[in-house]
C-alpha cells in the first residue's frame, strides 16, 4: 500500500530566513569590504541563520511575531558577526 503525504512541507517557511536575505543586499551595502561573492553570501547568511533564534510558520503574515522573537539590530548584528567569521576563513567563487 503506498504511503500518501498529507503534510504540505512546502508550506513550512522560516520567517527569519527571508529577513535575513531580505537585509543582505543592507548589509554588502554598508560593508563595501566585505566579499560579496556567491559563495561567501551564502556562507554568510548561513552562519546568521545559525545564530539567530528560528521563526517557522506556514502563512506569511508573521513577520511581526519573528521581529518580537529577533529584531532587526539583531540580525544585523549576527550578520556583521558572521562577515568577520566567513572572511577569516573564505571559500570564493
Amino acid at each position: 500500500m503506498a504511503k500518501i503525504n498529507y503534510y504540505d512541507v512546502d508550506a513550512l517557511r522560516n520567517v527569519n530566513e527571508k529577513r535575513v536575505w531580505d537585509m543582505l543586499p543592507f548589509f554588502l551595502e554598508r560593508n563595501p569590504g566585505i566579499c560579496a561573492c556567491g559563495s561567501c553570501a551564502l556562507d554568510i547568511v548561513a552562519v546568521t541563520l545559525n545564530n539567530i533564534q528560528p521563526c517557522y510558520q506556514v502563512y506569511e503574515d508573521g513577520v511581526d511575531r519573528a521581529r518580537e522573537k529577533v529584531s532587526e539590530e539583531e540580525i544585523y548584528r549576527q550578520m556583521t558577526n558572521a562577515a568577520k567569521l566567513v572572511s577569516s576563513n573564505p571559500r570564493h567563487d
